[in-house]
């Protein structure tokens, strides 16, 4: 949330919602009104708050920058499909003569891809995109089963933790529609964290006290 990213944001809100709706409609109207208030609240106190959001609605550079970032992307993974065009660090695959090559001018961000699937397809191919897509959603689908298991079994603490672990990945995957969350290292930390919860889930080896 402390990024001030709107992707963060949305993804966020999004996935508090969709949880709630499921598992108790009553207190996501409770926290509906919180987070209006919490909102406001922040948007009369905080400059910081109240200057993003003024941006995100009056500012389109950004968003046609964006665009702009998917369509050149795009076109990286036309010109080397299998392997890409190399694994980078630095996040900046898009400098002027890239903007250049492709027709565009100049003046555009050096930048990622603003998508993760799309920046792992640029950057490390189709032999790095297919284990990484099986990888990234094994753990969500596995996660999934996981849940739907301990609520038949009424196992309440296994529950509540895959439960909780499902959130985490679905806040993940919809934030990574419009960033790349896994090649920053603490984001990556916390979702690996949450992986290797999983695992455990799944080959049966998480012991919960009632404490």
């Amino acid at each position: 949330f402390l990024t001030f990213t709107r992707g963060i944001w949305l993804s966020l809100t999004l996935t508090t919602m969709i949880f709630l709706l499921f598992h108790n409609r009553r207190f996501l109207v409770v926290s509906s009104f919180a987070g209006l208030l919490l909102i406001s609240s922040l948007y009369s106190f905080s400059d910081s708050f109240r200057d993003r959001v003024h941006h995100s609605m009056q500012t389109k550079t950004a968003d046609y920058e964006r665009w702009d970032l998917f369509s050149v992307h795009l076109k990286m993974i036309q010109d080397s499909p299998i392997f890409g065009i190399g694994y980078s660090n630095s996040l900046s695959h898009t400098p002027r003569e890239v903007w250049t090559k492709y027709g565009y001018t100049t003046e555009k961000i050096n930048s990622h891809a603003h998508n993760q699937l799309l920046n792992v397809l640029a950057t490390t191919g189709i032999t790095g995109f297919i284990p990484f897509l099986l990888f990234y959603f094994w753990f969500f689908v596995t996660n999934l089963q996981l849940v739907l298991k301990y609520r038949k079994t009424k196992m309440c603490n296994h529950y509540t933790l895959a439960i909780a672990c499902l959130m985490a990945q679905t806040e993940f995957i919809l934030a990574n529609l419009t960033d790349v969350g896994f090649e920053y290292t603490k984001i990556r930390s916390i979702i690996l964290l949450v992986w290797a919860i999983v695992m455990v889930m799944w080959q049966d080896r998480i012991k919960i006290t009632e404490s």
